[in-house]
């Protein structure tokens, strides 16, 4: 009969079912994106008692700023000094290098690490020494998908590969491919202790150039853990203003703004701002359902006035218009899958995602039988009451139309409904507006028609012979050099003194590289004293 009702009224059927699949395939898109946010880092085996260690620095004027770079010796004060630790690992920062084999080089991030990466975090060692892969400072471990682009099907254990310009490393392990719900990205890994030869300067307690990961003891107490690791770094270093903390790296991406040392939230504020939106969205679809059925009562009176008085009871009736709710809503969905399936690659280019329908994950399945099954009974339950109410006498007297008299919760629903889209509308203006600002704004320096090369020590060893070959185009208006990309600078320095700077004082300073053509290259408007 449910068929048979969709059929007779086809353009009351499209109305709804349209509807509904669009209400429901924007929260499929939600959804998953939610669901992948959610999955961050969840993924280690020992992710409950996996935490990064994040850094607290004092600025003379009281402000607290937070980062995750620690110093290199803290490591070894970690081990010795703190019980409750069962592993520590360090990395250091990714780093983009060459690695070629024979006629095959490809730029690609990797990091530098110690052994105890591997038993710590959840990424496994597919061929090659299991035990001890960066065994010397002439070891490099390498992915399976770098393995794959090096040596194609050859075995690569053993094989000595090119790092950089010269240095030549012997692949002692393959891992397999990251995770992409990992917040950590590398295609190889070299010996810590490599890094800490090619910069002395980590040896210091006021640097930062690691990172630090422990797992703690099985019923270590977190708070004591935090107690004993808070004065560490002071302890080694009178005049240091920086204080570590233990932070659960399974919430560091959702949880990674910090202010004055304290954790303010994150990418946690996006995640469940969409899932309210989505909320909102599912809402406005499953009312409009609501509003169409109960304004073609007076249609549908006069079949449940039939069947009441042929015997059909309120029960039955009422499980009639949920059942008959619900098996739009799957019609419904089936026509929302076919949607996000078509429109699934853009959605991963906006939100840079690689997201897929996967229905071999039981989670994703049940996500989605149980918002198609609520949408459905939310949207039939109170048609289903109000027409399973319908009193045969009324309608054999011809006044159907009495029905829709003292309609207050359903006028409710069509103000509410109005008034939602009209608030969603405007958010979505003030988004649209706000991020054509942020296109449009000046940044300090000329965006327009530049062009970021990224360079390698190639590049950085022959720089002027390189510069002078590109100003021969004549397309090519200037030239500049800088250590890193304008806007994720990763070297800081609280070295810069100045006239009556304290002793205690430790002001953290960004330091960008560059050579005297980068400022006028961009455009850059110097306020006062003069280039290089």
């Amino acid at each position: 009969m449910a068929l048979r009702n969709r059929i007779r009224h086809r353009a009351y059927s499209f109305i709804n079912i349209f509807s509904l699949t669009v209400g429901l395939a924007t929260t499929i898109f939600i959804f998953m994106w939610v669901m992948d946010e959610i999955s961050f880092d969840k993924f280690h085996a020992n992710a409950g008692r996996l935490y990064t260690i994040m850094i607290n620095n004092k600025a003379p004027d009281g402000t607290i700023q937070t980062y995750g770079a620690t110093p290199a010796k803290l490591k070894e004060a970690i081990v010795k000094e703190l019980p409750e630790a069962d592993q520590v690992t360090q990395l250091s920062m990714e780093t983009d290098l060459l690695i070629k084999y024979q006629t095959n080089s490809f730029s690609e991030q990797g990091v530098y690490a110690d052994t105890a990466l591997f038993p710590i975090f959840s990424f496994p060692i597919i061929r090659g020494n299991i035990k001890n892969p960066l065994e010397d400072i002439n070891s490099i471990v390498i992915s399976e998908k770098l393995a794959k682009k090096l040596f194609g099907n050859e075995d690569p254990i053993g094989k000595s590969i090119q790092v950089g310009q010269s240095s030549q490393h012997i692949i002692t392990a393959v891992f397999a491919d990251l995770p992409k719900n990992s917040s950590l990205r590398f295609n190889f890994v070299l010996p810590f202790d490599l890094y800490i030869k090619e910069n002395p300067w980590t040896q210091h307690w006021k640097s930062g150039g690691s990172r630090t990961w422990i797992t703690l003891k099985s019923g270590a107490s977190l708070k004591e853990a935090n107690r004993k690791l808070g004065g560490m770094i002071k302890k080694n270093c009178d005049d240091c203003t920086t204080s570590p903390f233990l932070f659960q790296f399974a919430k560091t991406h959702l949880y990674n703004e910090f202010e004055n040392g304290k954790n303010a939230g994150g990418r946690i504020g996006q995640v469940m701002l969409l899932s309210v939106v989505a909320i909102i969205i599912l809402a406005l679809a499953c009312i409009n359902f609501m509003n169409l059925v109960t304004a073609r009562s007076a249609t549908r009176s006069r079949e449940v006035g039939v069947r009441k008085i042929v015997g059909a009871g309120k029960q039955s009736l009422i499980a009639h218009f949920i059942a008959e709710s619900v098996l739009l809503s799957f019609i419904a969905l089936l026509f929302a899958v076919i949607i996000v399936q078509l429109l699934l690659p853009f959605f991963n280019t906006v939100t840079d995602k690689s997201l897929q329908l996967d229905f071999t994950d039981p989670v994703f399945v049940a996500g989605l039988l149980v918002i198609t099954l609520i949408s459905g009974l939310i949207s039939g339950i109170y048609p289903a009451f109000f027409l399973a109410s319908v009193k045969p006498a009324i309608v054999l007297k011809g006044q159907p139309h009495s029905l829709l008299s003292g309609g207050g919760l359903r006028k409710t629903l069509v103000v509410f409904q109005f008034a939602t889209s009209v608030v969603l509308i405007i958010v979505t203006i003030t988004i649209y507006n706000q991020i054509s600002f942020i296109g449009n704004k000046n940044l300090g320096f000329e965006k327009d028609n530049v062009i970021v090369l990224d360079q390698n020590e190639a590049i950085a060893e022959r720089y002027s012979a390189f510069k002078n070959d590109l100003l021969r185009f004549p397309s090519v208006k200037g030239i500049g050099f800088g250590g890193s990309n304008i806007f994720t600078i990763p070297i800081t320095s609280s070295d810069p003194v100045w006239q009556g700077k304290t002793q205690t004082s430790s002001v953290t300073f960004k330091v960008f590289r560059c050579d005297e053509d980068f400022i006028p290259a961009l455009g850059i408007e110097i306020l006062a004293g003069r280039n290089f």
